[in-house]
């Protein structure tokens, strides 16, 4: 099993846009909005800790929307979304190539602001 913390790291710093209430990337509406769900305090604990350290790298110039909630009843989403990535190669493949595009993006615009801000 994954430690929650490294879990927690890797999903927040890497594999979901934080920035976008409503949705990520191509996928819109609520049900895409980035959400954390959390089984205690020690998991709410780490989740605002690493939310409040993201927001003060200033890594991103709008703040992280990423909310933090109590995990609930779980229900699985349906068959045909399970295992995306084997049932639709292509789109996948499209997806997760527009998706380094828009991080590489965004990591030259953090060094443009950032070189800005020296001068």
């Amino acid at each position: 099993m994954v430690d929650f913390k490294v879990f927690f790291h890797l999903y927040m710093f890497t594999s979901v846009l934080n920035l976008d209430a409503f949705g990520q990337f191509q996928d819109r509406g609520s049900q895409y909005r980035p959400i954390i769900f959390v089984q205690d305090g020690g998991q709410k604990a780490i989740a605002e800790k690493s939310k409040l350290h993201l927001a003060e790298t200033e890594k991103y110039t709008k703040p992280i929307v990423t909310e933090i909630r109590q995990a609930t009843v779980f229900w699985p989403a349906e068959n045909y979304h399970q295992q995306f990535y084997k049932k639709q190669p292509k789109r996948y493949k499209k997806i997760q190539q527009v998706r380094k595009q828009f991080l590489f993006y965004q990591r030259i615009k953090n060094k443009w602001r950032k070189k800005d801000r020296k001068k």
